[in-house]
């Protein structure tokens, strides 16, 4: 295992090489750290996902209640490329 060059000289080394030496001993050298980091970034992608689908399902009923001012009417402008 390398370790990164002192005084901001990285020379030959390429994201893909920075990623590997820091994946390979973080995660791969403690299984708790690995299983720690997979948790956390699924538990961030679903905080996202339920947080638009929220929105949309919002932005789709606020019509239909007759919901037109204030935080209602902000909403309905927000796109998400849908």
């Amino acid at each position: 295992m390398g370790t990164l060059p002192r005084g901001g000289d990285f020379g030959n080394f390429s994201k893909k090489r920075c990623q590997e030496l820091f994946s390979d001993s973080l995660l791969n050298s403690y299984p708790v750290r690995k299983i720690f980091y997979n948790m956390t970034v699924t538990s961030l992608s679903v905080v996202v996902a339920l947080f638009i689908g929220i929105v949309e399902l919002a932005q789709v009923l606020t019509p239909e209640l007759g919901l037109k001012t204030g935080v209602w009417r902000r909403l309905q402008t927000w796109d998400f490329g849908s």
